[in-house]
């Protein structure tokens, strides 16, 4: 007996020594996923509530509409400076209580998208919190329209863990995929569509994905069967490179530079065609180490008006018209390079390698960071 009680000690202390290493040498870390709560993710807009009670009649908002929303029948009522919320019970049998929630149209104005977690519920099987969702948009004080607002809800299951200075949301909707959500606690950011040092990153993980936090790159490797605990692993970061047929074409646009920054862009895009003034600024800033090229992605129509535009705004740098027939085009750079928004911005160097993409306004600013980082460091 007191060997067996010896071998058992022995056995868990040498299990937590593994443990132990694995988060050192990044072989495997395994997160506790505790209950989302406020004040871990607030990214996710929970909304200030001023006033919350229980409400055992709907009459008293009988004159508003009754909104139908899957499994949910909600009042919404306009009552001076509040927005009122009536969730009936007789309507909604799985929730415990009747609620009346009251929302004052200051944060109303401020916040959007915002969260109300109204308990738990059971399907399949599983238990996933769930939550009301009042849409506000552009909601003013003299809105008349208090009755068209949409009103929707969501199921989930979601957990939470913290890792390196990251926020880390695990959730799964009912009849879908779990999805993994990271934000940056030292600078609130979420994270979002782009490409960091031939890193990418999303808005939203899947198990399995590769994923950036801090300089380390991770692999979401899975969730534990009752999701305690969500399993990652170190990784080697393999920058994305650029495929053999678009170097092909872009080759000759580096000239003498070791970098090459391509600009996406099309006539039909005002935001695109902004941007050139700031573009003219940053190719001036840049022309010593790093080419500039423009990619206009375009219907063959409109070849005249980007010739028309190049010229009236003055655009030196070299600019390739890209046939936005994909199906006719399929050698299309947006379609190889999988581009989805514009403007897009791409940095890459003579091997290929994809050093930054990212898009609109935040990614110009982004862009404008990194150059300055890689001046900085060719000086040196």
């Amino acid at each position: 007996m007191k060997l067996k009680l010896l071998y058992l000690i022995l056995y868990f202390a040498v299990t937590g020594i593994v443990e132990c290493r694995s988060h050192a040498d990044g072989e495997r870390i395994r997160l506790p996923l505790d209950t989302l709560v406020q004040k871990e993710f607030p990214s996710r807009h929970l909304p200030r509530v001023k006033r919350m009670w229980l409400n055992k009649s709907d009459t008293a908002l009988a004159d508003s509409i009754l909104y139908n929303i899957g499994l949910y029948n909600v009042v919404v009522k306009k009552d001076r400076e509040k927005i009122l919320y009536n969730i009936c019970r007789k309507y909604n049998p799985e929730i415990s209580n009747e609620y009346l929630i009251s929302f004052q149209m200051d944060s109303i104005r401020k916040c959007h998208d915002m969260y109300y977690p109204l308990g738990c519920y059971v399907h399949n099987g599983k238990a996933y919190e769930y939550y009301l969702i009042p849409n506000f948009g552009s909601l003013a004080y003299s809105d008349r329209r208090i009755n068209q607002l949409p009103v929707t809800y969501a199921y989930q299951r979601s957990r939470h863990a913290v890792w390196n200075n990251h926020d880390i949301l695990v959730y799964e909707n009912p009849g879908d995929n779990v999805r993994i959500e990271l934000r940056d606690m030292r600078t609130g950011k979420k994270h979002r569509f782009m490409t960091v040092d031939g890193m990418g990153y999303k808005s939203s993980y899947s198990v399995g994905d590769s994923v950036a936090i801090g300089s380390v790159c991770y692999s979401l490797d899975s969730i534990g069967g009752n999701w305690d605990f969500l399993y990652l692993s170190e990784k080697e970061i393999r920058r994305t490179v650029v495929p053999e047929t678009v170097m092909d074409k872009l080759a000759a646009c580096f000239k003498r530079n070791d970098y090459l920054l391509v600009d996406f862009w099309g006539t039909w895009c005002n935001p695109c065609i902004a941007g050139f003034s700031d573009m003219k600024v940053l190719h001036d800033e840049i022309s010593g180490y790093c080419s500039l090229v423009g990619i206009c992605y375009d219907s063959n129509r409109n070849i005249a008006k980007m010739d028309s535009l190049l010229s009236a705004h003055g655009i030196g740098w070299e600019n390739i018209f890209d046939d936005d027939r994909a199906i006719d085009n399929p050698e299309s750079i947006v379609c190889k390079l999988n581009i989805r928004s514009f403007p897009t911005y791409l940095l890459i160097n003579r091997k290929g390698e994809m050093l930054l993409m990212d898009s609109g306004i935040v990614g110009f600013r982004n862009l404008r960071r990194y150059l300055a980082k890689l001046a900085k460091r060719k000086n040196n």
